[in-house]
Parts: C-alpha cells; sequence; structure tokens
C-alpha cells in the first residue's frame, strides 16, 4: 500500500517535469581569412584563434538589437548581420554598434532563406512568408542599398 501511495507521489512530477532552457542560441562564425572563429553572444563578439581555440579578443556590442535574431556573414572583410525574416542588413561599426546599411523595406517575406555571398554581391534564395514561399534570387544592389530581383537568364522576370 505504501508503494502505490508513493507512486501515486511521484507520477506527477515526471509526468509534468519541465526542461530549463538557456534562451539564448550560440552562433559560430568561421573567418578563414584571419584563421579566427567568431562566437556570438547576445551582447558580444568573441574571437577565438582557430589553431588552439585561445580567446584572442571580447567585443561588447552596444545597443545589440536582438544580435542572435541576425544572421552573420563576412563580406568583404566586414561582418555583416543579416535579418533572418527579413531584408534589413547591419554592419559592426568602429564604435561597436550596429548599424543598419541597407534602405530595404522586406518584412517578414525571407524566413528560412539561403544566404551566399558570389563576386562580393550579397545574395538570398529562396524564403517563405506571408502564406507563400519564393523561389527566386534577390541581391543587395550596392548602388541602392535595396533588395532587387536577380534574373538568372533573359526570359525570366
Amino acid at each position: 500500500m505504501k508503494g502505490v501511495i508513493w507512486l501515486l507521489f511521484l507520477v506527477p512530477f515526471f509526468s509534468f517535469s519541465q526542461e530549463r532552457r538557456n534562451g539564448e542560441t550560440n552562433n559560430l562564425l568561421v573567418d578563414s581569412l584571419r584563421n579566427q572563429i567568431i562566437h556570438i553572444t547576445s551582447d558580444s563578439l568573441i574571437r577565438l584563434d582557430a589553431n588552439n581555440l585561445k580567446v584572442l579578443a571580447k567585443q561588447k556590442i552596444l545597443r545589440p538589437k536582438r544580435l542572435l535574431a541576425f544572421r552573420p556573414i563576412i563580406k568583404e572583410n566586414k561582418l555583416i548581420f543579416l535579418d533572418e525574416q527579413g531584408g534589413d542588413v547591419f554592419e559592426l561599426t568602429e564604435k561597436d554598434s550596429l548599424a543598419r546599411i541597407d534602405n530595404s523595406d522586406i518584412k517578414n517575406f525571407l524566413i528560412g532563406s539561403s544566404i551566399f555571398i558570389k563576386n562580393d554581391t550579397l545574395f538570398r534564395h529562396g524564403g517563405y512568408g506571408y502564406w507563400s514561399s519564393s523561389n527566386f534570387f534577390i541581391y543587395l544592389d550596392n548602388a541602392t542599398k535595396e533588395w532587387e530581383i536577380y534574373n538568372i537568364s533573359n526570359t525570366s522576370r
């Protein structure tokens, strides 16, 4: 009888247990030109030597503005951050803050899109948002600082 009482007492603890999670997702970026690994936290960048994993520098970001919600990428030896869901592009300034470098107004339309650089041009492919998915390429035009559709052939629109 005691065993049944203990079982009835312990079952709620196991069936309603909670998992404690750290709300911070870790992002890593490899800088092969400098032979470094950049660890991105919610408010700072930590640069590690890729050979021995020793900390080279810690850089606190002023006004990080959802740093972990951005996708980091290195373009022309500069660390830039792209919004995972939209078209916002930010650059890390010399004053340790993020400055927006684009003029686009794309919100919640590029969720899950692929990001890559070709010939020093930043591209995105696909993504979904607003109840539709896309299958086209866009690129960040350096002159207008806006995302433009990239035609892959003369007949594509």
